[in-house]
């Protein structure tokens, strides 16, 4: 919806970023977390690269926090806009 427009299920990145997903929902509901790495450096440069994307991550990191009480790291955010710009780029 962030991006009117489909996602090609036949995408490279596509069944990568559904396995992204459900492990993320699993650690949730779980209650466990993924380490810390430190990838701040990284994340910003991803940010800047790919704003829209990171725009969809804000998006739908409030959307899971306020429909399901899901917050998850930076980490975490990191890889979802890695995911996401994969997939939009056709990468």
């Amino acid at each position: 919806n962030q991006f009117k427009n489909d996602i090609d299920s036949n995408l490279p990145g596509y069944n990568r970023f559904l396995a992204h997903l459900r492990y993320f929902v699993i650690r949730q509901l779980r209650g466990e977390r993924v380490s810390e790495e430190d990838m701040k450096e990284l994340y910003e440069i991803a940010k800047k690269k790919y704003p829209k994307e990171y725009e969809c991550v804000k998006v739908i990191n409030v959307y899971l926090g306020e429909k399901y009480n899901f917050f998850y790291s930076e980490n975490e955010r990191f890889y979802l806009l890695l995911h996401i710009a994969r997939i939009l780029n056709r990468n």
